[in-house]
């Protein structure tokens, strides 16, 4: 759980990796940040994951990455998440 307040910015950083990994040596991740209802959240499980568009991925293992999500109630980014006062919000990473 992460409380956040609107005017915040929440930096979420990939993991990064010395080798790029291949079918013999299988050692980066690659992850997607999803947006998911609270019943999703509580299963672990993200209900018809091919109809939803991650927030964000981490596809570049061997780059430092940094996202950073703008907590606010108005986004300029078409498809952006507008946060609302008093409102939870559930996100899944899942391996890609």
């Amino acid at each position: 759980v992460i409380d956040v307040k609107l005017g915040d910015f929440l930096n979420i950083i990939c993991p990064k990796f010395s080798q790029v990994s291949n079918i013999n040596n299988p050692i980066a991740e690659y992850h997607a940040i999803y947006q998911v209802s609270k019943q999703e959240f509580d299963e672990c499980k993200i209900r018809n994951i091919e109809q939803k568009q991650p927030i964000l991925k981490c596809d570049r293992p061997s780059e430092n990455v940094k996202y950073t999500l703008y907590i606010s109630k108005f986004s300029p980014v078409p498809d952006a998440i507008e946060f609302l006062p008093g409102q939870n919000y559930y996100f899944i990473c899942k391996n890609t």
